[in-house]
C-alpha cells in the first residue's frame, strides 16, 4: 500500500491545458486500486494521479496500486480479490469515521482489468471476479463511493492485438461497462479521454500504454471532472 503523500519523486507537475471546471467533489477521502497506470509516472511519484489529487484537491488520498495487480489473479499469482484488497478498503473506511475531522465522504476508485486482459483472463471469469470484490466492499451505512474505471486508449486499440481468448482491448471494456448493470458500482467511462494521438505522444505515454506526466494530468481532470458529478 502507498501513501499519496510521500514527497519524493522526480519530475515537476504538468499543467492543465483545460480552463478550470467549476465544480469540486463532494468526497474527502480517495482509495484508489489500481495497476502500473495509476502506481507510477515515468516523470516521477508527485506527477501521478494520486499526487495531483492530494495537493491539488487537498483531500486524502490512499494508493492502493501495484504494477501488474489484477482482479482475478493469473497464473497462481493473487489478486485484488485474491488478495483481500477489499479488506484493507473496508478497514480504511469504517475507522476513517474515528478521525477528529470526519471526512463527508470516501471514493473507492477501481482501475484494473488490463492486466486481466493481457493474461487472457476470459470474460466471465473477470467479469465474475470482479463483482466479488465489490459485493466484498462494505458500504453499509458509511458514504462510500465505489466506481469502476473503464480502460483508456492504449497502443493495442491500433495495433490490432488480441489476447490468447482473440480478444480485443474493446471487448474488455465492454466487459466494465457492464458491471453498471450489477448497481455496485458507478462507472466512469473513459472514452474520449485520450486520442490516437495522445497514446503516440511520448510526454503523455510514453510507450502507448503508461502515463507520463502528462497523460497523469489529463486522467486526474477527467477523473475529478467526473466525480464531481456525484
Amino acid at each position: 500500500m502507498i501513501l499519496a503523500a510521500c514527497s519524493s519523486g522526480a519530475g515537476s507537475l504538468y499543467k492543465s491545458q483545460d480552463p478550470p471546471y467549476s465544480s469540486k467533489t463532494n468526497f474527502a477521502q480517495y482509495i484508489i486500486v489500481g495497476d502500473s497506470l495509476m502506481d507510477w509516472s515515468s516523470d516521477g511519484e508527485l506527477t501521478t494521479t494520486a499526487s495531483l489529487i492530494l495537493h491539488e484537491e487537498n483531500k486524502s488520498v490512499v494508493n492502493i496500486s501495484l504494477a501488474g495487480q489484477t482482479m482475478s489473479g493469473m497464473g497462481g499469482k493473487g489478486g485484488a480479490e485474491k488478495d483481500g484488497v477489499s479488506g484493507a478498503i473496508n478497514y480504511l473506511t469504517a475507522h476513517s469515521n474515528y478521525l477528529w475531522h470526519q471526512p463527508p465522504g470516501t471514493a473507492v476508485i477501481i482501475e484494473l482489468a488490463h492486466n486481466d486482459w493481457f493474461g487472457s483472463t476470459s470474460a466471465d471469469n473477470f467479469f465474475d471476479s470482479y463483482v466479488r470484490f465489490l459485493e466484498s466492499i462494505d458500504s453499509a451505512g458509511q458514504r462510500v463511493s465505489v466506481f469502476c474505471v473503464v480502460p483508456v486508449a492504449a497502443k493495442w486499440d491500433y495495433d490490432g492485438h488480441k489476447n490468447a481468448n482473440g480478444m480485443t482491448y474493446e471487448a474488455l471494456r465492454v466487459v466494465v461497462r457492464n458491471l453498471a448493470g450489477t448497481g455496485l458500482c458507478h462507472l466512469i467511462e473513459t472514452s474520449g479521454w485520450f486520442t490516437k494521438e495522445d497514446v503516440y505522444d511520448p510526454l503523455i505515454m510514453p510507450d502507448g500504454l503508461h502515463l507520463a506526466a502528462g497523460g497523469h494530468r489529463i486522467y486526474k481532470d477527467r477523473l475529478i471532472q467526473e466525480l464531481s458529478k456525484y
